[in-house]
C-alpha cells in the first residue's frame, strides 16, 4: 500500500525530502501529511503528530510551493 511507503519513507524529524537522503522538504512533507490524512491516519497518531509539529517548525502550509497551497485551497 503506498501510505506504507510514505510512512517508510519519513524522516527521523519526521518530515519527507524530495530525494533519497535528502533534507526535509517543506512542499513534500505537506503533501506526505496530506496523503496519509485522505487515506485515513489519524492525525494524533505519533507519526501524524511528528510530521505536523516539522511542517509547523518550517512555516506551515503557509509556506510551501503554489502547487501544495493550491492543491489544499482546492480540496479543503
Amino acid at each position: 500500500m503506498l501510505a506504507t511507503y510514505i510512512r517508510r519513507r519519513q524522516d527521523d524529524e519526521g518530515g519527507w525530502p524530495l530525494f533519497f537522503e535528502g533534507k526535509i522538504d517543506l512542499s513534500a512533507s505537506v503533501k506526505a501529511y496530506y496523503a496519509l490524512k485522505c487515506v485515513g491516519n489519524d492525525p494524533e497518531a505519533p507519526h501524524m503528530r511528528k510530521a505536523r509539529a516539522a511542517i509547523l517548525v518550517r512555516g506551515g502550509a503557509a509556506r510551501c510551493n503554489v502547487f501544495i497551497r493550491v492543491t489544499l485551497a482546492l480540496f479543503g
